[in-house]
Order: C-alpha cells, then sequence, then structure tokens
C-alpha cells in the first residue's frame, strides 16, 4: 500500500458521509458543513423541507420561487443552493408546464 493509504481512506468516507447527507435531504441538494452541528442536535429537521437548506436554522424567510417547496434563511443562501438544485427546477418547471 502507499504511503497515502489512509488518507485515500478518509477521502471515500466523507464522501460517502456526505452522499447519505443528500440522501436524507430528499431535495437533490448539496453537502453543507454549516449544517452539521444543527442536524446532529436536532434530528427531526430536514434541511430545505422545515429549515435552510444550507445552514439548517429554522428561520425561514425565502421559498424557492420555482419548486415553492425548498426553503431558506436569506436569499444569499438561496443563490448558494441555487447551482446545486438546478437540474431538479428543470424537471419541476416541466411538471408546472405540463400541468397547465
Amino acid at each position: 500500500m502507499g504511503l497515502h493509504a489512509g488518507r485515500r481512506r478518509s477521502k471515500r468516507a466523507a464522501r460517502l458521509q456526505r452522499a447519505d447527507l443528500r440522501a436524507r435531504d430528499g431535495n437533490n441538494g448539496r453537502y453543507y458543513p454549516q449544517a452539521d452541528a444543527r442536524l446532529a442536535n436536532n434530528p427531526d429537521l430536514a434541511p430545505g423541507i422545515n429549515c435552510c437548506a444550507v445552514c439548517a436554522r429554522q428561520f425561514i424567510t425565502k421559498v424557492c420561487p420555482v419548486s415553492r417547496r425548498v426553503r431558506y434563511c436569506s436569499a444569499h443562501h438561496m443563490l448558494m443552493d441555487a447551482k446545486a438544485r438546478a437540474p431538479s427546477m428543470r424537471v419541476l418547471r416541466r411538471i408546472d408546464m405540463l400541468k397547465d
């Protein structure tokens, strides 16, 4: 084994942990370390559903204008998360167009 084999394993474990958090999100979201402490203290929080998708604050002031499902605490966090949610937003736009 190489010199950095242990380091590779830890990166892989971190990547799997982030993938697990994204799966729990349910909104095709991205992993944000700001939310770790809040999510660890309160397992009932669902990022983007009942708290901010980025920082997991429960003070919600913004809602995604496209899906009207994902919630944020500020416009800055909504813009930060826009790139991560763009693929799912395209699908939701098409669904809304078909409903009309």
